[in-house]
């Protein structure tokens, strides 16, 4: 068992002594720690498809155009995005999805959000997804 601090009161381990800097007299600055190197949020190699295949072009051209979708109670009437009907899991990724499915269609997060959650058989009903098999997932 780990001694209690005099001035705070507090145990005198690593981690909860440290968290009173102003109040304990007998305070100890933490040890220098070397800041962990940040994770890029996209990679290498997919940065350079999108380039590649013109994916960013055209995803920016469909933020100016109307949704496609216009789902129930949730549509914003404005595209911010692309929409694929062939889900990028299904297909098994981004590539796969714009060589075996339908070409995307523009739509705002909201209905994108609706049709790969909430609304899947009401998008299924009226084609704005797609399955490999032809059939309700």
């Amino acid at each position: 068992m780990s001694a209690l601090c005099v001035s705070c009161g507090t145990a005198k381990v690593h981690n909860n002594h440290h968290r009173y800097p102003r109040v304990c007299a007998e305070y100890v600055a933490p040890a220098n720690v070397k800041a962990r190197k940040r994770v890029n949020w996209r990679s290498k190699k997919r940065t350079e498809y999108l380039d590649a295949t013109g994916y960013n072009e055209r995803s920016a051209e469909a933020r100016s155009k109307p949704c496609s979708i216009r789902a129930p109670g949730v549509c914003t009437g404005q595209a911010q995005g692309l929409h694929h009907l062939l889900s990028r899991a299904e297909a098994g990724g981004l590539e796969a999805a714009e060589r075996l499915g339908p070409k995307p269609i523009p739509a705002c997060n909201p209905c994108n959000e609706y049709v790969e959650g909430k609304g899947r058989q009401w998008a299924l009903d009226n084609g704005f997804k797609k399955t490999l098999k032809g059939r309700a997932a």
